[in-house]
C-alpha cells in the first residue's frame, strides 16, 4: 500500500532546508541523532534484532535510492505491495538522483522498528522525495518490510529540466 503524505490544500512554499523561525528545530539536530533511537525496552533480544533489521533494511534502500541495488534484490524482504512502490520509487530516483541525509531506526514497541531517510536533490533543484519511511516486522523467524511511504518533493515550476 503506497502512502503518500501530502497534505488536501498546498501550504505556502517554505524552505525546507534551513530553519526560519524559533519554533523549528536548531540547525544539525538531526545530524546527532543516534542510529537507532532509544525505546522503553530496547533491552530485550527481539528489540535488538529489530534494531538491526531496521539498519540491514535501510541500508538496503539507500542503495537502491543510490542506483547501486536493483530493487528486485529486496522481494525476500518486502511484501508485494512495497516491492512495487519501491521500484516505482527506483525509477523516479534514476531520473533524478537524490542525496540521502543521516538517516535512523526506532524501534517500536518491541514489535517493529520504523526508519526515516532525510534525502535532498543530487544534481539541480528538485528531487522526487524529501523523506522516505519505511517500516519492518517480524515474518517467519525473520523480517520483512511491510510499509514504504514518502514525502513528496515540492511541484516542479513550468520550464525546469
Amino acid at each position: 500500500m503506497l502512502t503518500l503524505l501530502l497534505p488536501e490544500t498546498r501550504p505556502p512554499q517554505l524552505d525546507l532546508l534551513a530553519p526560519s523561525a524559533p519554533e523549528c528545530p536548531q540547525a544539525g539536530l538531526f545530524d546527532t541523532l543516534p542510529t537507532t533511537l532509544p525505546s522503553p525496552r530496547v533491552g530485550s533480544a527481539r528489540a535488538r534484532m529489530l534494531a538491526g533489521a531496521g539498519e540491514a533494511c535501510t541500508a538496503a534502500l539507500i542503495d537502491v535510492l543510490a542506483g547501486r541495488r536493483a530493487p528486485h534484490q529486496l522481494a525476500r524482504w518486502t511484501t508485494e505491495e512495497v516491492m512495487a512502490d519501491l521500484v516505482l520509487l527506483a525509477r523516479a530516483t534514476r531520473r533524478h538522483p537524490v542525496r540521502t541525509g543521516s538517516p535512523y531506526v526506532q524501534v517500536v514497541a518491541d514489535h517493529a522498528a520504523e526508519i526515516v531517510v532525510p534525502c535532498r536533490p543530487a544534481r539541480g533543484d528538485w528531487a522526487p522525495l524529501r523523506v522516505l519511511t519505511a517500516r519492518v516486522e517480524p515474518y517467519a523467524d525473520r523480517w520483512h518490510c511491510c510499509h514504504l511511504g514518502w514525502i513528496a518533493g515540492p511541484p516542479r515550476r513550468p520550464g525546469a529540466g
